[in-house]
């Protein structure tokens, strides 16, 4: 009977080792969604610089344009020029508009794998709580009488298998 209650003891002591790892794991996902949600700002930022360096550009073109109908001497040159950074600042807006998409998907990835590691530190410290009062009245009850024994062992065997089997669905996650 007593090594019973040593192995929910040591049991116990898994388990609040196994809950400061999720734990670790949950503050490093929270980390990890601050950074994502920084970078999806920051590329947010490129975003409306480009798109008003673009909108500067366009007006640039505009005048060009204007000024390429006064004098045919310059048009080719202009146009060339105009439409080539045109085309270079399309291209670059959209490899920032799709690196902010990214950034903001990862984010919220990563803000479910936090909300997911918090769910099982909950149920981690909920079972180990449901363990503690078990071995707890397992004791009591040992000192209590021992002509329960029998009926002891076999409530604490069923225990010891529903906490193996906690333990073995834990080391799944």
């Amino acid at each position: 009977m007593k090594k019973k209650i040593v192995k929910y003891k040591e049991t116990i002591k898994r388990l609040g080792e196994h809950e400061e790892e999720v734990q670790a794991r949950y503050q490093l996902a929270q980390e990890l969604a601050e950074v994502e949600a920084a970078k999806a700002s920051d590329l947010q930022d490129q975003v409306n610089y480009l798109q008003d360096t673009k909108s500067n550009l366009t007006a640039s073109l505009n005048e060009a344009e204007a000024a390429v109908k006064q004098s045919s001497e310059c048009e080719i040159s202009l146009e060339l020029s105009l439409s080539e950074k045109n085309s270079e600042i399309r291209e670059h807006e959209e490899e920032v508009q799709a690196r902010y998409q990214l950034a903001q998907e990862l984010a919220e990835v990563e803000a479910a794998k936090a909300s997911d590691l918090q769910d099982q530190v909950n149920y981690l410290q909920d079972t180990k709580s449901n363990l503690t009062a078990s071995l707890n009245e397992a004791e009591a009850a040992v000192k209590q009488s021992s002509e329960c024994e029998i009926s002891l062992e076999l409530s604490l065997s069923e225990k010891n298998s529903e906490i193996s089997q906690l333990a073995h669905e834990l080391k799944g996650c």
